[in-house]
């Protein structure tokens, strides 16, 4: 049990923290494009960028586990969705629907993919699940 809220903690942790280094990343690079109205270039980029994090956020999950590393980490996508209701309602108004309904629908799908590479990645590791 306490791997398993280890790897969710670690997960979400990785999830926040590469998702903040894209958009410093982006910032960077162009500070006037991450105001909004965000062009559709842009979003495909934080979107993009949001779902990787997602994937290694599973990944992490699922590592850190060890047990049940798709389960782990499909769980660490839940627990991300939920904290991320909030900022989203918060910022509804800066991105249209279609980038908030995407979001919403493939973190859990996203961080399930990083458990899945982490169950493939683990030697002798339990079977997918």
């Amino acid at each position: 049990m306490k791997r398993t809220i280890a790897g969710i903690a670690a997960g979400v942790l990785t999830t926040a923290v590469l998702a903040l280094a894209l958009d410093m990343v982006l910032m960077a690079i162009d500070p006037e494009s991450m105001k909004p109205p965000m062009s559709t270039g842009v979003l495909i980029s934080v979107f993009a960028g949001t779902l990787l994090a997602t994937v290694a956020g599973g990944l992490v999950s699922g590592r850190v586990s060890r047990a049940r590393p798709v389960r782990v980490a499909t769980l660490m996508g839940i627990v991300g969705l939920v904290l991320s209701i909030g900022p989203t309602i918060a910022l509804w108004d800066t991105a249209p629907l279609w980038y908030h309904v995407l979001t919403f629908a493939l973190l859990v799908p996203a961080a399930r993919v990083g458990g899945v590479i982490a169950a493939r990645r683990i030697p002798n590791g339990p079977a997918l699940g």
